[in-house]
């Protein structure tokens, strides 16, 4: 979704929402959902632009009642091309969790990162793309967060969407040295609101949990 006001400015607005629930024999092994968004606005020309963004996350089996985060920066859109685009931001956000379990209610500020790569590799019908969103605690936090998604997305028809992805959430806790990882496979059908923005359901094929 795009607006401009001038040569020079112009504003992109990006939402993205996704759920996964899945459930083998009649017990629910996975159950999580992500919403996510950000406003960019170029002010100065059409490669360095001003970001606002904002995340919520559940997930009832990494004992994430609630994540959410709220931040912004500067960004630079590297390429911006018919066939490919690369943006990279960086920022301040505040993140707060809410645990199920005993540990309660963290709250913190990070340093937020952001990639964005796409490429399309045949006649607009194939695209290649990498998105990763990264925070990393500051003070007595220590903890880096970091969710990187990669895959193949195809338009099967007007507004649909279908994606083939791996998607990674690790948390690192830096003074325990202690790692968490959940690694996922899916295939997605997603309704395309508008130009940047999706709205997902998705089928989980493989997902595994990594501790250190």
């Amino acid at each position: 979704m795009a607006a401009g006001g001038g040569d020079l400015e112009r504003a992109v607005d990006a939402l993205r929402g996704a759920g996964n629930q899945t459930r083998i024999g009649g017990e629910t092994v996975s159950s999580n959902w992500l919403l996510s968004g950000h406003h960019d606005r170029f002010v100065l020309d059409q490669k360095h632009f001003q970001y606002v963004r904002a995340s919520a996350q559940r997930d009832r089996f990494r004992d994430i009642r609630l994540r959410a985060a709220l931040g912004g920066g500067y960004g630079w859109q590297l390429i911006d091309s018919e066939f490919t685009e690369l943006s990279l931001r960086g920022g301040l956000d505040l993140v707060t969790v809410d645990h199920y379990g005993a540990s309660g209610h963290d709250r913190y500020p990070a340093l937020g990162w952001g990639i964005q790569f796409s490429h399309w590799l045949w006649q607009h019908r194939l695209k290649l793309f990498f998105d990763q969103d990264g925070y990393w605690g500051l003070g007595s936090s220590a903890e880096v967060t970091v969710r990187t998604r990669g895959g193949l997305r195809m338009p099967i028809a007007q507004g649909l969407v279908a994606t083939a992805q791996l998607v990674e959430d690790r948390r690192t806790a830096m003074k325990r040295e202690a790692k968490r990882t959940t690694r996922s496979y899916s295939l997605s059908l997603s309704t395309q609101i508008c130009e940047k923005s999706l709205v997902t359901w998705s089928r989980r094929m493989r997902s595994t949990r990594f501790r250190s």
